[in-house]
């Protein structure tokens, strides 16, 4: 060094040249705005002078960074080192200009080596998840140095591009390294990139595109079940499921929606994530497949669903019947609409079984038909009172079908006779007219009736007119050319009927009477042949005597008053007195607790008494047997 400087001192002496400035070589070969460079170097002066030291920044556009005075003495070199920043407003290849001016010319200047001046800076980022759950914190973290490894102090500009689009542009400040929490409330979920731009205060800058991506996710796993898939109206179904994070984790602080049949339910979401509730199925419900759809949602817009399927049962609850608000008429044709609704009214296609019946419960149909369909009936033809029709198909529902009065005659003539017949269900008490008319006579006959529902009237027309051809109407209906024979060609009068009254009157006598007093005097004969065979006398044993009047005789006088009145005889008809024996015989028999055990027989007697039974009559009465048994000879 020494050396080098002995020989500037030299060189000035022998160039005349008054001053001389040196510079060492820059140390490093690249640096950022604002860096801080060492200028050293040394001035030598051959005489005692004043002077300024300017440095410059030479990268094709000059720009000062030192100026300084400095005090030289004759040939005593002056070392200097000056730290100064590097700004420029170009940048590339630089270099350092050293000028030393005296009384403001330039005693001597000289240039350093060059350098690049850049302004780029070099970083690396990082974010601790590549998916990140909708209101969950994202952790950037990165560090931004100068080419010297050297830190910025100064901003970044983070730009977050949804797709292709800028979705959020958020400024953060940056001390050393970039350590930046985010919160993903406000984002929208879906795939992002993340372009830093940082900068500091002299002018560095650098644009870090595509440095991260991640993905912004608000779905909720859901899983839900009920503990019954096919269920009635009016029961309670549970229901229970978990809600998990996309990344497997328990989802808190939510809230849980069960949507169903258009109406929703709160349920409590536990830490854990599970949830359950407690739902009644309505009892007007629609039958078949429903579902139960649970929504889980948070406050930051996290959101999952899923659902259940269950089936709610077809329940019979309304049997209606069509086409009965009117009465109807007897032998009317009537047609009966069946329809079988569930609990919310639908039709249900199922069987029903259809019943008529009276009042009397008879059954006058029965018939299995499909919910939709019709039944024909035919009202009986004299029905005149109200029928019921009864269907069963899980309920039972009954309605009345009003039978209407009807009154309705029909007319015939057969062989000389109008019948007029009741085709109605009520009683006909109108009076009828008829009209009996030939070419030479017309005769007006008038009838009272008094017709029950199927009753007949006959009215033979050949007492009313003689004989002839008429035409005879009834009720506007006609009968054309009726031959009849009339009874009044006859000679049928009063007399004669008086002569048919007295001849029954005597065949009754003959008949009733005559026979009526055979009897009874058939039966005394019989009194009389018994008590001679008793052997009753007026000398007879007074026991006797009471056993005969108490038993014998009152059943013979018994006898006697019915023969009078029904002219019947009930004893039996026997060709000879054993019957009548045998009754007496029971009588004797009686013991003593019979009617007569004041006076008890002896057996002498009773023995007697039954021999005489015993005992064959070979004579037969035929008096007695002609009068009891041939009334009429």
């Amino acid at each position: 060094m020494k050396l080098s400087i002995y020989l500037v001192i030299c060189f000035l002496l022998i160039s005349g040249v008054s001053a001389f400035i040196f510079i060492n070589d820059i140390e490093k070969n690249i640096y950022n705005l604002g860096d801080k460079v060492n200028v050293s170097g040394y001035l030598v002066n051959d005489k005692d002078e004043s002077g300024i030291l300017e440095l410059s920044l030479d990268c094709t556009k000059k720009s000062n960074l030192l100026v300084k005075i400095i005090h030289l003495k004759r040939e005593k070199p002056y070392n200097f080192s000056e730290e100064v920043p590097l700004i420029s407003n170009t940048l590339g290849k630089c270099g350092i200009l050293s000028s030393f001016l005296i009384n403001s010319t330039l005693a001597d200047s000289t240039y350093s080596n060059e350098f690049i001046l850049t302004d780029e800076l070099e970083g690396a980022f990082s974010i601790d998840k590549k998916i990140i759950q909708q209101g969950n914190d994202i952790d950037i973290k990165g560090h931004i140095n100068k080419k010297n490894n050297e830190s910025i102090n100064g901003i970044v500009i983070l730009s977050f591009f949804l797709g292709d689009e800028l979705y959020l542009i958020k400024n953060s400040g940056i001390t050393n390294n970039l350590d930046l929490k985010l919160d993903t409330s406000n984002f929208i979920p879906g795939k992002y990139n993340l372009d830093i731009i940082a900068k500091d205060p002299y002018g560095n800058k650098k644009n870090f595109q595509k440095v991260a991506n991640f993905e912004i996710v608000n779905e909720v796993s859901v899983s839900v079940d009920a503990n019954k898939k096919e269920v009635l109206p009016g029961v309670n179904v549970f229901v229970y499921g978990k809600a998990n994070t996309i990344l497997k984790e328990s989802f808190r602080d939510g809230k849980v929606i069960i949507q169903f049949d258009n109406s929703e339910y709160k349920a409590k979401l536990m830490d854990n994530g599970w949830f359950n509730y407690e739902l009644f199925i309505p009892k007007d419900i629609k039958s078949g497949e429903h579902k139960i759809k649970v929504v889980v949602t948070d406050n930051f817009g996290n959101k999952g669903e899923n659902g259940v399927s269950i089936n709610v049962l077809s329940v019979p609850t309304n049997l209606s019947f069509f086409g009965l608000d009117e009465k109807f008429s007897p032998n009317e044709d009537i047609v009966i609409g069946t329809f079988l609704y569930d609990q919310a009214g639908d039709l249900i296609n199922e069987l029903i079984n259809i019943k008529i019946v009276d009042l009397e419960n008879k059954t006058l149909l029965y018939r299995s038909v499909k919910s939709g369909s019709e039944i024909n009936f035919k009202m009986p033809e004299r029905q005149h009172t109200n029928l019921k029709v009864i269907g069963e198909a899980g309920i039972v529902q009954e309605n009345i079908i009003s039978i209407e009065k009807a009154s309705s005659l029909d007319f015939e003539v057969i062989n000389q006779t109008l019948i007029i017949e009741n085709k109605g269900n009520t009683k006909y008490n109108e009076p009828i007219k008829i009209n009996i008319s030939s070419s030479d006579v017309t005769s007006v006959l008038i009838k009272k009736t008094s017709l029950g529902p199927g009753e007949k009237l006959k009215i033979n027309l050949n007492r009313e007119a003689k004989t002839g051809i008429y035409n005879i109407d009834v009720d506007s209906k006609v009968f054309k050319n009726v031959y009849i024979v009339g009874l009044g060609d006859k000679p049928y009068n009063l007399i004669y009927w008086v002569f048919v009254v007295i001849f029954l009157i005597v065949c009754w006598y003959i008949l009733f009477f005559r026979r009526k007093m055979k009897l009874l005097k058939a039966l005394r004969e019989k009194r009389n042949l018994l008590r001679k065979k008793l052997g009753l006398s007026d000398n007879t044993d007074k026991v006797k005597k009471d056993i005969y009047k108490n038993n014998i005789l009152r059943k013979f006088e018994e006898q006697e008053r019915k023969t009078t009145k029904s002219l019947k005889f009930n004893f039996k008809k026997e060709k000879n007195d054993a019957g009548f024996y045998d009754l007496s015989r029971n009588y004797v028999k009686q013991d003593n607790s019979s009617a007569n055990n004041n006076y008890p027989l002896s057996q002498t007697w009773k023995e007697e008494f039954v021999g005489w039974n015993n005992k064959k009559e070979k004579k037969k009465d035929s008096d007695e047997d002609s009068g009891l048994f041939n009334m009429f000879d």
